[in-house]
């Protein structure tokens, strides 16, 4: 928001928080095509394919998740399906 409000671009910018795992479909039925979408936890391809449909051509995805590696993980994502694979982001957004 402070970096909107330096750019005078505070009018056109909308702030969502929400659990947008609860229901897909809804994180964008109120902000359809934005520009950015940055989020962060653990991978959810259901959220980032849907994701990756609704956001403006040319725009921005920025996703803060965990990696899978060849170790068992001894803290939380301990599923390997709620980390990213190698190159699996680059796949979804360059189809």
């Amino acid at each position: 928001q402070m970096l909107a409000k330096r750019y005078n671009a505070g009018d056109k910018c909308s702030w969502v928080c929400q659990n947008i795992r609860r229901n897909v479909g809804l994180s964008f039925k109120n902000y359809p095509n934005p520009d950015i979408i940055h989020g962060h936890r653990f991978f959810d391809l259901e959220f980032i394919t849907f994701a990756e449909k609704e956001l403006n051509q040319g725009g921005f995805f920025i996703w803060s998740t965990f990696m899978q590696n060849e170790r068992e993980s001894r803290v939380p994502p301990f599923r390997q399906s709620r980390m990213v694979q190698k190159h699996e982001m680059i796949k979804i957004f360059t189809k």
